[in-house]
């Protein structure tokens, strides 16, 4: 079912933190709104709400970028290991395949077994 998967539908981080995000502040809103205040006061209480949204934006924004930056990192480093794996994986495999060469057909370097 993977393979079924468009872009669209993967899992993002970043897209996650944004609907959270987003769903706070309407709900706050909404709680805002519909709360008996006088006008001077339900404004202050929005100003002070948007305040508070931006910096906790702000501070998610920039978690956000240090997992990515992280994960990324992580990434690099494990294409390093794959690639120096794959190499002695390589020159392994052509000792091996140099040294059957070097054996006349018909013979083996092994010692026969009693």
């Amino acid at each position: 079912m993977e393979s079924l998967k468009t872009e669209k539908t993967k899992f993002r981080p970043g897209r996650l933190l944004g609907g959270l995000l987003l769903g706070g502040l309407v709900g706050g809103l909404a709680g805002i709104l519909f709360a008996p205040k006088a006008g001077k006061e339900l404004r202050d209480d929005l100003k002070e709400k948007a305040i508070e949204a931006k910096k906790t934006y702000d501070d998610s924004v920039v978690k956000a970028k240090i997992i990515i930056d992280d994960a990324k990192n992580r990434a690099a480093e494990l294409v390093k290991e794959a690639e120096r794996q794959l190499s002695e994986a390589r020159m392994k495999a052509r000792d091996v395949l140099s040294r059957q060469e070097t054996i006349p057909a018909g013979h083996s370097k092994e010692e026969p077994r009693a």
